[in-house]
């Protein structure tokens, strides 16, 4: 009689988990939140998203597709040094990206997929900023770091009116000289900053909630962002290499979710060395529910 209990209770427990694990991945299979029609019948890449439905980042599960730290030994920029050690996965199975403060330097969370993506492409990631002046970010490199694109650049401090109401909906292209910068070209049209009313006579506070955030990539001059499923900007492709630097966004690259602290928000008056929502665990945290990956 035991044994049959014993043997009911083990078959009960495997079929929980073999459910749970077929939840996650049909939802992902499920398709995209959002993207042009075309995308629904593109294949999800597993090799390469992820779910972060892990009891921590030492698992095989995340070691085998992602990482931590950044792409290369680049430690950060100025300040602001890229950490793996500010990662971990929350009590929900969510990613954590945080910050800590140590003497003169800012240690951001940072991971990055070790698989690279390269257009024809649809990424989305679903993901709650931080209420903090740090930026929270999710973006793609390539291996030479000259050619960047941000899928999401916030910066959620909440007694910041302006900027946790607006994202930042752009890309890089640089101009290198081995690892000197010669050149940083990005789009400075407004339409770059997005902000969405809430149908309250106000914009949405980004970090109040989740939101899925999507970028088609469909050529290298060819840009399309989507926020919880709509279309809010196409990049004119007129603005994406117009210096003719690298002939537009035409290679792979990782993709990296981090936080971390910008210079140029400092000359706007921000101190992250004595900014309370730098210190703060409740307000310095990113979340990365999810990070999925469809190609044709």
């Amino acid at each position: 009689m035991s044994f049959k209990v014993f043997s009911f209770s083990y078959m009960a427990e495997s079929l929980i988990l073999v459910l749970i694990a077929w939840s996650f991945f049909s939802d992902a299979e499920a398709g995209p939140v959002g993207g042009p029609d075309k995308v629904a019948s593109w294949r999800y890449q597993g090799h390469i998203s992820n779910e972060f439905n892990y009891a921590n980042l030492g698992q095989a599960g995340f070691n085998s597709i992602w990482k931590r730290g950044y792409i290369n030994s680049s430690p950060g920029p100025n300040r602001s040094i890229y950490s793996g050690a500010q990662a971990y996965i929350s009590n929900g199975g969510q990613l954590a990206l945080t910050a800590a403060r140590q003497g003169n330097r800012l240690f951001g969370g940072t991971v990055h997929s070790k698989n690279k993506v390269r257009y024809p492409v649809y990424v989305e990631a679903r993901v709650k900023v931080s209420n903090s002046s740090l930026a929270s970010n999710v973006w793609m490199l390539n291996s030479q770091s000259n050619q960047e694109i941000d899928v999401l650049e916030s910066w959620g401090n909440k007694n910041n009116r302006y900027f946790s109401r607006v994202l930042h909906l752009s890309h890089h292209i640089f101009w290198r000289d081995g690892e000197a910068i010669l050149g940083d070209y990005q789009p400075t049209s407004g339409a770059t900053y997005y902000q969405r009313p809430n149908g309250q006579g106000d914009y949405v506070v980004w970090p109040d909630d989740y939101h899925v955030y999507g970028i088609l990539w469909d050529g290298p001059y060819s840009l399309h962002y989507y926020i919880d499923g709509q279309w809010v900007r196409t990049t004119p492709p007129g603005e994406i290499d117009p210096y003719g630097w690298s002939a537009g966004l035409n290679d792979s690259m990782h993709l990296i979710l981090n936080t971390e602290a910008q210079k140029w928000r400092e000359s706007q008056g921000i101190n992250y060395f004595n900014d309370a929502s730098v210190s703060d665990p409740t307000r310095n945290t990113m979340y990365v529910d999810w990070i999925r990956v469809w190609k044709p």
